[in-house]
């Protein structure tokens, strides 16, 4: 599994952008995009990538469907007319809506949907048992957060699945990733939620 962000020289307002590929790019590899963003620059990294390998893009995933994470859909549909899907039902095209517990292949590994409301109540993340891997774009894991008892009892829930993992990698929908003390830092947030006060100190670490 390669993890590479198209979108971390962009001068523009927009999301991280992640492009999943295979370690081989094998046959069977599904080249996967994870929150498009809104840059255009993204598509041209994309087109420009090195033309002896095969990169075009087979899925597109959502964490949640606000404009700086999903702005640039309609360029990447007429590009590669991939399978775009969402927890939103009425985003998602070429299957069913994201929902907690689906298991959906990216690159060369497969990778677990975890509902994380609170920033929206379509925000969902991925998690990938090989590699450690954790996308969780807006997931208020930053606090204080003002979240309603719903969300909060769904977030908890998803966080205690989470902890229990072993995530060596947190990648956020902004800011730069968490390549250490990543169960730490979930476990932070979840104690925070539980005591129903914010989540950890604002800002990625």
């Amino acid at each position: 599994m390669q993890v590479v962000n198209l979108s971390r020289a962009s001068t523009l307002y927009t999301s991280n952008s992640y492009l999943v590929t295979g370690d081989w790019n094998a046959s069977d590899d599904v080249i996967t995009l994870i929150d498009p963003g809104r840059d255009p620059g993204v598509l041209d990294t994309i087109l420009n990538r090195d033309p002896g390998r095969r990169f075009p893009v087979d899925l597109v995933l959502l964490t949640h469907t606000h404009y700086d994470h999903s702005a640039l859909i309609p360029a990447i549909q007429e590009a590669f007319s991939p399978r775009i899907l969402t927890a939103d039902p009425t985003f998602s095209t070429g299957g069913n809506p994201l929902r907690q517990g689906d298991l959906l292949k990216i690159g060369d590994v497969m990778a677990e949907v975890l509902a994380t409301p609170g920033h929206s109540d379509d925000s969902v993340s991925f998690y990938c048992e090989e590699g450690g891997v954790l996308f969780v774009g807006d997931a208020p894991l930053f606090g204080p957060d003002s979240l309603q008892e719903d969300a909060r009892r769904r977030l908890v829930a998803s966080l205690e699945e989470m902890v229990i993992r072993e995530v060596r990698t947190i990648y956020f929908g902004h800011g730069e990733p968490l390549l250490s003390g990543c169960r730490e830092f979930l476990a932070s947030a979840l104690r925070r939620l539980r005591n129903g006060g914010g989540t950890v100190p604002a800002g990625p670490p």
